[in-house]
């Protein structure tokens, strides 16, 4: 897999990036990696390795560009995702918003 020290590129799927990181170690459960930048290190679970840790930026951006295909797929299959969504956005900001909301959402290209 990956050097000790070596530099890898980490595809956050929480906020749809990718940063720069140096490998630390692999263990069972998953990765320690160190994003540039950060004071703190960041654990990869072994089940999003693939879709986050890359050796180079086009394995990456084609991993980011991948992951976003298949969320945005599966958001279209699955609108129980989007309805959940909806009702703890309605609980924070109320039924005026929710209903906003789903009006730009039913009204996209």
């Amino acid at each position: 897999m990956f050097k000790e020290g070596q530099k890898i590129f980490y595809v956050d799927t929480r906020d749809g990036i990718i940063e720069t990181a140096r490998f630390i170690e692999k263990t069972s459960d998953g990765t320690w990696i160190r994003i540039d930048g950060h004071a703190i290190n960041t654990f990869v679970y072994s089940d999003y390795q693939d879709k986050s840790l890359f050796e180079d930026l086009t394995q990456a951006e084609t991993g980011l560009e991948n992951y976003k295909i298949n969320l945005k797929s599966r958001l279209l299959k699955n609108n129980f995702f989007i309805k959940d969504i909806l009702l703890r956005l309605e609980k924070h900001e109320g039924k005026l918003y929710v209903d906003v909301v789903s009006e730009i959402l039913n009204n996209r290209p």
